[in-house]
């Protein structure tokens, strides 16, 4: 049976809207000499015909950045759980973009692959394609999305390359929060919660079947080792039943509606705009995430490049929640064995 936590949490990665009243600690703006030392270390990787993939950390020394960001990843992990970087240059070159971003990334964390194809990056740009059709995810859309976290990592990151003409804005929200709100006014829910759900994976899992979801129940929030971890996507587990035949329960879905409910409340969510060149890191086990729909520019369309990552200094997470990804426990990349893997989704 699953330890379920029947108490509030406490501690920074509880916090809501109005916490960030005056408080913009969660914004690292790069000074002009940190985003030379970025572009110099992006481009001597790209002199040795390395790119994504092919390279990790001790090839693209950030001397002044590299302390920073790993109090950047302390904050990911054990407080508010999202950092914005700000003030890089974003070249038409996006190959070189992707270096820059690959090597950043590198300090934060492992790479994950996204998909059974071993795709090490994806654009998140509309493709035209409708978010309600099977098999469809939303990062392919230009639809608003609801609150969620990207089920197989640690942390998700994205890079802009182009906003949107209008719209388009990310928004978050501590799942900490919201997990208290559910034990102050549904209870009843929590074991439902902790017990989990399968997940469908889209057509993006191991085999890549479009019938295949989780070959397990995924608990939404897990309580192990003294922390609370968090893995919610009402899509995803909705649209499980079409394929495994086993119907959610009333309550089940009372529950996962409440948790949207909860996060959509004005004082629980933060919203951030991006900007070009802007990197925005979320902690996947703490904080939900959605955007706003929007509208293009046909001329230059909305473009992030998403990453990822397993954290350096990731938690310990429970055998039910380390098997979220479809492709083994907390499956990663490294250098030696990602050469040649395909980059865009």
């Amino acid at each position: 049976m699953p330890d379920v936590l029947r108490k509030p949490v406490e501690g920074p990665s509880v916090w809501v809207a109005t916490d960030f009243d005056g408080d913009d600690t969660w914004m690292y703006r790069f000074s002009p000499a940190e985003v030379a030392e970025v572009e110099a270390a992006a481009d001597a990787v790209a002199a040795k015909g390395l790119g994504v993939g092919d390279f990790g950390r001790d090839d693209f020394p950030l001397p002044t950045l590299g302390p920073r960001f790993e109090a950047m990843q302390h904050e990911l992990q054990h407080g508010r759980g999202f950092v914005q970087l700000r003030g890089l240059s974003v070249h038409d070159d996006v190959d070189h973009m992707r270096i820059l971003y690959w090597g950043i990334g590198s300090y934060f964390g492992n790479a994950i692959e996204q998909n059974g194809a071993g795709h090490l990056m994806a654009d998140v740009t509309d493709l035209g394609y409708a978010y309600n059709d099977r098999n469809v995810r939303g990062y392919v859309t230009n639809a608003s999305l609801a609150p969620h976290q990207d089920i197989w990592s640690d942390t998700v990151g994205l890079l802009c390359i182009r906003p949107a003409r209008t719209g388009g804005a990310s928004v978050v929200a501590s799942a900490m929060s919201v997990y208290n709100a559910i034990v102050d006014e549904h209870p009843e829910y929590l074991d439902f919660l902790a017990r989990g759900f399968f997940h469908d994976l889209r057509g993006e899992g191991s085999t890549g079947a479009d019938t295949e979801v989780t070959a397990a129940r995924i608990p939404v929030f897990d309580h192990f080792a003294g922390r609370l971890s968090s893995c919610f996507n009402s899509k995803a587990i909705i649209t499980a039943p079409n394929k495994t035949g086993d119907p959610l329960a009333d309550i089940e879905i009372e529950a996962l509606e409440f948790i949207e409910e909860v996060a959509l409340r004005p004082e629980f969510h933060f919203g951030i705009d991006f900007q070009p060149g802007d990197i925005q890191l979320l902690n996947n086990l703490t904080v939900m995430h959605w955007r706003t729909g929007y509208e293009d520019d046909p001329e230059a369309k909305r473009l992030l490049v998403r990453l990822w990552l397993n954290l350096h200094d990731g938690r310990d997470l429970s055998p039910a929640l380390e098997r979220r990804s479809s492709m083994g426990p907390r499956k990663q990349v490294n250098p030696e064995a990602s050469a040649g893997l395909p980059v865009g989704a």
